[in-house]
């Protein structure tokens, strides 16, 4: 356990073989891609009905 200013506190742990997913580097180059994408409005909005449409179930 790190503890960190007042009520800040963290634990640390053990990296597995699914965290290691979310440390390759082209996986964080998407993921920011499309966080710099919703940051600048290029997004949309979809209805929960429209989800069963756009997801082929």
């Amino acid at each position: 356990m790190v503890k960190r200013k007042k009520g800040k506190a963290y634990a640390l742990g053990p990296i597995s073989d699914k965290d290691k997913f979310f440390l390759d580097p082209s996986v964080l180059e998407v993921i920011n891609e499309g966080i710099s994408q919703y940051n600048s409005g290029k997004t949309i909005k979809v209805d929960k009905s429209e989800f069963v449409n756009l997801l082929g179930f």
